[in-house]
């Protein structure tokens, strides 16, 4: 599977936030890096996150406002510790990213899992189940401290591909969590690359992540 669209709930919480949120959303997500995820309430908008790898675009239809910057930067925005890419590659079944070398087999807790090492030095420690080999969980650590977590829920095989009924994003240091619940998913169909360039609307004001003042206003 190379692409995949989607209607989603999203679910959202961060320390640097009062609270969580929840809402509805449209997900399209193309390999290694491009995606776009849609939020709204009812009929309206309430944000369009949009990344092609390189760059990302934030349109806030309420404030009238699209705020861009590198992708790097985007995680900057909603305090999680997490790249659009990051995002992509979960998606896939593909947790943290391609292994720097190859797979080892580990006991944890009396149950067998797969580990590997990343370029950066990290390393993931991942289970699956048996009959079909779907991943369940997958763990990032950095020597015995465990940095992020992820899970993968209730597989459903729609269209020939079997896929999570959900995937929750988690990070205790940050006591970060994003999950994305799916609904109707499509696969492999034929994404417009232009799906992953934003061009704002006449008349809005379009500002860099850079900008400290944005960063305070997006993270309340």
């Amino acid at each position: 599977v190379a692409s995949v669209e989607a209607d989603v709930v999203i679910g959202l919480a961060s320390s640097a936030w009062a609270g969580a949120g929840t809402c509805q959303g449209r997900l399209a997500a193309v390999r290694p890096g491009s995606m776009r995820l849609l939020g709204y309430a009812a009929v309206a908008t309430v944000f369009d996150a949009t990344t092609d790898g390189d760059r990302f675009w934030l349109y806030q239809p309420m404030l009238e406002r699209v705020i861009t910057g590198a992708a790097a930067e985007e995680s900057l925005l909603v305090a999680l510790p997490i790249l659009p890419g990051e995002i992509v590659s979960a998606l896939f079944g593909e947790p943290y990213g391609a292994p720097e070398s190859g797979l080892s087999a580990i006991d944890v807790a009396g149950a067998p899992w797969v580990a590997w090492k990343l370029a950066d030095g990290h390393e993931v420690r991942a289970r699956y189940s048996t009959g079909p080999t779907l991943l369940q969980r997958a763990e990032l650590w950095a020597g015995a401290r465990r940095v992020a977590r992820l899970d993968y829920r209730d597989y459903r095989k729609r269209h020939g591909v079997w896929w999570p009924t959900r995937i929750d994003f988690d990070w205790p240091e940050e006591q970060g969590h994003l999950s994305l619940t799916f609904d109707q998913v499509r696969f492999g169909g034929a994404i417009e690359a232009k799906t992953f360039h934003f061009e704002p609307p006449p008349g809005v004001a379009v500002v860099a992540v850079s900008d400290a003042d944005v960063y305070r206003e997006v993270t309340p």
